[in-house]
């Protein structure tokens, strides 16, 4: 969730002074953060909060990760 609250600055930042290094660095961190969470946390569990809470994360890092790859120029695919 840091990550993911980090990526409007992590814009910001680059659209300021053009560091665009910034931006694939962040989306490999995005991509090993979420790699760790999505090994290490069971998803769908039988606590129904926890199932939403972990899904609505899922999705969030889905949403930054399109556009982060968006504003570089690469396609993100629907499924993988």
């Amino acid at each position: 969730m840091r990550r993911l609250a980090a990526f409007p600055e992590i814009m910001e930042d680059t659209a300021k002074d053009f560091c665009v290094h910034r931006l694939p660095h962040f989306a490999l961190a995005l991509a090993s953060d979420f790699h760790a969470f999505y090994r290490d946390c069971r998803v769908i569990s039988e606590d129904e909060l926890l199932t939403l809470a972990r899904l609505a994360l899922l999705e969030a890092s889905q949403k930054v990760l399109k556009n982060l790859l968006g504003v570089m120029g690469i396609s993100a695919p629907e499924k993988m």
